[in-house]
């Protein structure tokens, strides 16, 4: 899990748009130090999904069944998700087709910010870094800091993609270096159609980006049996992004839950140890 809620336990993720709070939405259980693959067969995270799908509090904030059941068929799929990092407090309007201003966050106060549509959280408490949900198309969003033109600026903002649940399908990032007219420094133009994977690298005026694509379209066998101690297998991947050749075993990180039991190579080859049953965990990326 990273620090901003969008790794393996990503409960707030898949609950944020529809849970009502802006400034709680995104809120998140830190497992710290720990990896994606520990990560996963720590009881402490089934503990969460359960609490979660119970309404009960996670980490001091009540997750709502309710929530879970307001998700739409599409999930997050029709939102982007804006990380924000700057050196100095920044300023945030969202406009509409119409240059109808819908949200903002201007001098570190939020406007328009629903919790539904609309979600903002600064990550850290003097407001240089932060996240934005909306959605993928019909906007236009401009970063600035005062009117004074021509002064320097550090911002990035990295613009992702998003699956159902809110795992990232693709990114770009951006930077703006100077302020320009009335103290802009990035404007994001997702006026004309929704982000994917093929504009997300063209969204500002006279620059380009090659976006990072997150293959996910994967899975492996469910279950296999070995025959005797000494035996071998090699785990066959199967999905969209095998048959187009974006994702090898090779490109995988393999383990086992119980080496002495089953064994596994970094290409999916599984070799019996003893008797017994072991799960065998791929991953890429931040999709298992």
């Amino acid at each position: 899990m990273n620090d901003f809620g969008d790794g393996t336990v990503s409960y707030n993720s898949a609950l944020g748009i529809k849970n009502g709070k802006a400034q709680s939405s995104f809120q998140r259980k830190v497992f710290k130090d720990v990896g994606h693959i520990p990560l996963i067969k720590d009881d402490a995270v089934l503990t969460d999904v359960c609490k979660a799908i119970k309404g009960e509090s996670i980490g001091g904030q009540a997750i709502t069944r309710k929530a879970l059941a307001e998700l739409s068929p599409e999930g997050m799929s029709p939102y982007v998700k804006l990380h924000v990092m700057a050196d100095k407090l920044f300023d945030v309007r969202i406009l509409d087709r119409d240059s109808n201003l819908v949200a903002s966050v201007i001098d570190d106060r939020r406007q328009g910010f629903d919790g539904e549509n609309f979600i903002h959280m600064s990550t850290v408490e003097d407001g240089t870094r932060a996240l934005i949900y909306m959605p993928n198309s019909g906007y236009k969003v401009v970063f600035s800091r005062g009117e004074a033109e021509g002064e320097p600026a550090n911002m990035a903002v990295e613009v992702a993609t998003l699956d159902r649940e809110g795992f990232n399908t693709s990114m770009a990032t951006y930077v703006g270096a100077q302020k320009g007219e009335d103290g802009e420094i990035l404007t994001l133009d997702m006026l004309s159609g929704a982000v994917n994977e093929d504009n997300l690298g063209a969204l500002v005026e006279g620059e380009s980006t090659t976006p990072v694509v997150f293959h996910d379209k994967w899975e492996i066998e469910p279950e296999y049996e070995l025959p005797g101690v000494g035996d071998s297998i090699t785990i066959e991947l199967s999905g969209e992004d095998v048959a187009a050749g974006n994702v090898t075993a090779s490109d995988l990180s393999w383990s086992s839950s119980n080496p002495e039991i089953a064994s596994v190579s970094e290409t999916g080859d599984v070799t019996s140890n003893a008797p017994g049953e072991a799960v065998i965990f791929a991953s890429a990326l931040d999709k298992l």
